[in-house]
């Protein structure tokens, strides 16, 4: 939620393949909380709304 990504962005990105070295999906990785934070802030902030970015 603090991240301000929209829902339906969250949801494709959840079973699209990682940039990462490990080239799994995030919905793969749901074990590793830190992989899966940092992927997913990383994310955010490529795809947020420019308006929402800080």
């Amino acid at each position: 939620m603090i991240l301000k990504i929209p829902h339906n962005v969250f949801a494709a990105w959840m079973v699209s393949p990682l940039p990462a070295e490990t080239r799994s999906r995030p919905v793969d990785i749901l074990g590793s909380m830190t992989l899966l934070q940092s992927s997913l802030v990383a994310f955010g902030d490529r795809y947020r709304p420019a308006e929402k970015r800080n």
